[in-house]
């Protein structure tokens, strides 16, 4: 896997007060991200809120560390990319009508938005990828 550009992350205590705070970040191939706007301070507990393109929103909690946080287990489900590559927030036969559409098996087709492993090919191991979400929508944003 690629570094995933343009993830908006959201951080807001737990508990729910104060605002949250957002931030675009890049997501490297080792699954890091490096916040430079929003401060998190230790022991207090978080939710988080991710969107990556063509990913379903996801918010999780997790207890907060200054140097390094580790958050265990965070996968996104993938296949959010119709009507636009920014998808509709759910993923479901709209987004399969897509993928089925993109479909390339035989030549390189970089570029398409149903080529999740970035193998410049739309095909099953895609569609693999787009099932583990399917029927699945956004979280709702932090307030």
């Amino acid at each position: 896997t690629k570094e995933i550009p343009n993830v908006d992350i959201g951080v807001q205590e737990a508990t729910g007060d104060g605002k949250p705070a957002f931030e675009k970040v890049s997501i490297t191939k080792e699954g890091t991200a490096q916040l430079t706007k929003i401060r998190i301070q230790d022991g207090r507990k978080y939710k988080l809120s991710i969107k990556a393109p063509r990913s379903i929103r996801k918010v999780v909690e997790f207890i907060g560390s200054s140097s390094l946080t580790v958050i265990p287990n965070l996968t996104l489900d993938v296949g959010d990319i119709f009507p636009t590559d920014d998808g509709d927030g759910k993923v479901n036969s709209l987004d399969k009508g897509e993928l089925n559409r993109q479909w390339v098996i035989g030549v390189p087709a970089p570029g398409r938005s149903g080529d999740f492993n970035q193998d410049t090919r739309v095909n099953s191991i895609d569609w693999a990828c787009m099932r583990d979400g399917f029927n699945k929508e956004d979280a709702p944003p932090l307030k």
